[in-house]
């Protein structure tokens, strides 16, 4: 039959081999067989199953008949020096043992068995032989490779019976971590109040162009490698472990919110890149922060747990954000759309990093290096340079892009790459032109948000006649809060119409448009213009039948993917609708009632 051996292979290198005998004892002259058993499992390394380097030798139906094969039962008394076998197979879950055998294997042999895990594909894998030797060339002596394992065990090799010990776990890590490597993915959060969501699809769009497998964690859900796994709001640390608990991620780019640091902290300890974008009124009130300072507290952890080689990126034009360079970690990063001042040119001299908007050009001061990027005009998803928030969000995400190794040139092509479309980023600042007027999609819902996009409105004012907004935010924001969004939206619209969140966040229906209409009409608002609908899809639906041509109907929703089909249904319709009026108009007279008669 030969002898029955165990070769591993790991990364295409043979690195141990073990001899594996079936359980056995030998006898003494004086015991008997179930004595020598009992004698054998005395032996402190057996114990039960695979709790120790060798099983426990049992008299089992397969040991009887083996026995019996051999003219034996357990009351036999083997004469001196006879092996008695007990099983057939070289198992050692039966209570075989195992003997290295690595240093004696012949280099013919050797080759073969590396050249069979190559052929299988396997990285690593147990290759089981049956030989009379394999210190002997197999295609010499004989034999033949039974089969090949995809998980094989390491006990055999790592406690023997007899021979060497071989550590064979530290071949597998060093293929898994080749030496030198990092045995961690980079992991980049962002935080702020608003932003968020943009920046780090704008960080997640860099680093791919850049050739890497990006995991992505946002608010409308959890992203690998581009692909949408799960659809939910993932600004937390249970869903950005599933993005770092994922072996095709090579880098993890994570929403980081207010909500989920107070509930559970970050999901990882330290952070290679912490982006701090703003710090403004929302969620006070909540979770016992009531001050802006108290919230920028909490936020604060992300760029306070940056590791000493990381970056930390600032928004140089929040006080409350700039405050925090004392106490963020690893390099600082500073991020500002104003010209650079004396403090910031001296952070710079001391070792900072600055993203800059210059004469209409992001750029990027890295020491005495100057990286012009792009002109602020080839900037898609700053329409021109009037969605300035948006150059703001380019200008972090190219900072942070920068620290993971993106070479500038590459940041600069996939930046013009970026829109701020449905499929791209959405929810924010999605742009349709529906027949006749064009309709912006956005999610802004605090004071902030608003106020950043009617600048933004202010600059596309004059192509259009109308204003038409449909406004709402939670109803778990401050009084103060929901009456400032309605004074804010009653100076960016000519027609406001007012809606409410399907789970009312606490507050009696009709609870949060009666405060946003009590704000606008304290900033001023025309009473007859103002519209209070509580449902979303009819709230959506009124300001797109409202809406003329040349109007700029701005829809911020709670179901952004519903309102989106929406607004598309809708255009769809108003296209037939024209198209149709255009074909009655054309058609010569009398056409109409002879198509109707023959329709009948």
């Amino acid at each position: 039959m030969g002898r029955d051996y165990r070769a591993l292979v790991v990364d295409g290198k043979l690195v141990a081999v073990a001899e594996r005998r079936p359980a056995r004892v030998v006898g003494d002259g004086e015991h008997t067989i179930e004595q020598l058993v009992e004698l054998a499992n005395a032996d402190p390394r057996r114990g039960t199953g695979h709790a120790r380097a060798l099983t426990r030798i049992a008299i089992d139906a397969e040991a009887e008949l083996v026995l019996a094969a051999n003219g034996l039962d357990r009351t036999s008394v083997p004469h001196p020096g006879r092996v008695v076998l007990l099983h057939r197979t070289a198992n050692l879950s039966t209570g075989g043992d195992a003997v290295d055998r690595t240093d004696e294997v012949h280099s013919r042999n050797v080759a073969a068995l590396e050249r069979a895990a190559r052929t299988i594909g396997l990285d690593i894998a147990g290759i089981d032989i049956m030989c009379p030797d394999l210190a002997e060339p197999l295609d010499e002596v004989g034999g033949a490779i039974l089969e090949i394992n995809a998980a094989p065990g390491f006990r055999m090799h790592l406690a023997p019976s007899a021979g060497t010990p071989r550590d064979v776990a530290s071949p597998v890590i060093d293929m898994l971590y080749p030496p030198g490597s990092s045995s961690l993915i980079p992991v980049i959060g962002v935080t702020g109040t608003n932003g968020k969501s943009t920046t780090v699809r704008m960080i997640a769009h860099l680093l791919q162009a850049s050739g890497k497998r990006v995991g992505m964690t946002t608010t409308s859900g959890i992203y690998i490698d581009g692909e949408r796994i799960a659809k939910l709001d993932a600004s937390g640390p249970r869903s950005a472990q599933r993005v770092l608990d994922d072996p095709a991620v090579e880098v993890a780019v994570l929403e980081t919110a207010r909500g989920g640091i107070l509930r559970e902290g970050l999901p990882v300890r330290r952070l290679d890149v912490g982006v701090m974008l703003n710090v403004s009124a929302d969620h006070l009130g909540l979770g016992g922060i009531d001050t802006l300072e108290e919230l920028a507290r909490v936020k604060s952890v992300v760029v306070r747990s940056v590791r000493r080689t990381g970056l930390s990126v600032l928004n140089a034009d929040d006080a409350l954000v700039s405050r925090l360079a004392d106490v963020a970690g690893g390099r600082i990063g500073w991020v500002t759309l104003a010209p650079l001042t004396p403090w910031l040119l001296a952070r710079l001299r001391r070792g900072d990093l600055v993203a800059a908007l210059e004469d209409e050009t992001l750029v990027i001061h890295d020491g005495p290096l100057r990286h012009a990027l792009l002109p602020v005009a080839q900037l898609p998803a700053a329409l021109g340079g009037i969605a300035s928030f948006n150059v703001q969000n380019a200008l972090a995400a190219s900072a942070a892009a920068f620290a993971r190794g993106v070479p500038p040139s590459h940041i600069a092509d996939a930046l013009r790459s970026f829109e701020s479309s449905f499929q791209q980023n959405p929810g924010r600042l999605n742009i349709t032109r529906a027949p006749g007027f064009t309709t912006i999609v956005d999610y802004g819902h605090n004071p902030a948000a608003l106020r950043a996009l009617g600048q933004t409105l202010a600059g596309m004012r004059d192509d259009h006649e109308r204003l038409i907004g449909v406004v709402s935010t939670p109803g778990d924001r401050r009084d103060e809060d929901i009456l400032e969004l309605g004074r804010i939206a009653a100076g960016i619209f000519d027609e406001l119409i007012f809606r409410e969140r399907p789970d009312g966040r606490g507050r009696e229906a009709g609870g949060v448009v009666t405060l946003l209409q009590r704000g606008a009409l304290a900033g001023g608002g025309d009473p007859s213009s103002i519209h209070l609908v509580l449902d979303e899809r009819a709230a959506m639906e009124l300001a797109l039948r409202t809406a003329c041509p040349r109007d700029l109907v701005v829809l911020m929703p709670t179901d952004v993917e519903g309102t989106w089909r929406q607004v598309q249904e809708f255009a769809r319709m108003r296209a037939l609708e024209d198209a149709d009026a255009v074909d009655a108009a054309e058609a010569p007279a009398g056409s109409s009632s002879s198509v109707e008669a023959v329709g009948a």
